[in-house]
């Protein structure tokens, strides 16, 4: 694999299938897929970006923890009124 970064992600047969499984497209989030590529290799690529290069992936963990970070700054900026709290807890049976 050569060091520019435009050129596509390119794989064999084993490694294509951890990738796919660990990595997401980083603009959109969406799922990898692989597509046969020359040499008995495989390209991957997003569906709504083409193929994927070394910039335009994420791990998916990496994407849980934004997202789980971001959940927690909103509750923090936002907390719940007291009303909030006594709804949630009748509504739990307390």
């Amino acid at each position: 694999m050569t060091d520019n970064l435009l050129d596509p992600l390119v794989f064999d047969s084993v490694k294509v299938q951890r990738f796919v499984r660990e990595y997401r497209c980083a603009l959109c989030g969406s799922y990898l897929a692989q597509y046969p590529a020359p040499d008995h290799k495989w390209y991957v690529k997003c569906p709504e970006h083409d193929y994927a290069m070394k910039h335009t992936v994420v791990k998916v963990r990496t994407l849980e923890e934004v997202a789980y970070n971001t959940r927690k700054a909103e509750r923090e900026m936002n907390p719940l009124t007291e009303e909030q709290k006594k709804h949630i807890l009748e509504s739990l049976g307390f």
